[in-house]
């Protein structure tokens, strides 16, 4: 009994690294996009928020692509039902 909860034990462990290793070498746009929560109402030019993101992470970032999606809940819901099935 005990060696079946080592074991058992071991096997949870080495999945979860297994798991983690995988993650990492699996690059999705979520590894790279930011959301930005209550922006203001007029908040609407994808260039302004490019020059504000360029400006603020400092000369090392490179924004490539800004986009605006707002009021977008129902669409995104719907899309993680679908990743879901």
């Amino acid at each position: 009994l005990l060696f079946v909860i080592i074991g058992m034990t071991r096997i949870n462990r080495h999945l979860k690294e297994q798991e983690v290793k995988f993650d990492e070498d699996e690059q999705t746009a979520q590894d790279y996009s930011i959301v930005i929560k209550n922006p203001p109402p007029n908040a609407t030019d994808p260039d302004e928020w490019k020059a504000f993101f360029d400006t603020k992470f400092g000369p090392g970032v490179h924004v490539t692509c800004c986009t605006i999606a707002r009021d977008n809940y129902r669409l995104v819901r719907a899309l993680v039902r679908r990743r879901e099935i």
